[in-house]
């Protein structure tokens, strides 16, 4: 595999359910704040220069994730960003947290470039491929 891009995060109280572990959806915000943070530390341009002024989007369209175990209230955990594609329209990302030696869930999302005005589908600009294709898995 690739080398990948991290980052870590804190589980907050808010995060959690009555069961005390983080409720699941919160997992789907987990993921695009990553991606959001992606953008800036792996490819030199932030999300919200892409959408406000490039008015770029990278809309979600397939997702596929595991559940291995529990992010508990305090843990901190490991994201490690991958991608599996990178097609002229659509970029195959990976998701892979993890507390220490723990992994907790696996990620793989599909999302397409679009025109932020019609929504219409455009090709990757060619300013972030190089950020991409650094932590493209060769083994996927």
């Amino acid at each position: 595999m690739s080398d990948s891009w991290t980052k870590t995060f804190t589980v907050r109280f808010g995060d959690t359910d009555l069961a005390g572990i983080a409720y699941y959806p919160r997992m789907f915000d987990f993921i695009h704040k990553a991606m959001e943070d992606f953008f800036a530390g792996q490819c030199g341009v932030t999300y919200p220069e892409l959408i406000s002024e490039r008015r770029v989007g990278f809309p979600l369209v397939k997702s596929d994730v595991e559940f291995r175990s529990p992010l508990y209230f305090g843990d901190v955990a490991t994201i490690s960003v991958t991608t599996t594609k990178v097609g002229n329209s659509s970029i195959g990302f990976r998701y892979r947290f993890s507390v220490g030696d723990r992994e907790c869930f696996d990620a793989k999302m599909t999302v397409c470039c679009v025109e932020m005005d019609t929504i219409k589908t455009i090709p990757i600009p060619e300013d972030l491929r190089p950020g991409l294709e650094a932590v493209l898995e060769t083994d996927a």
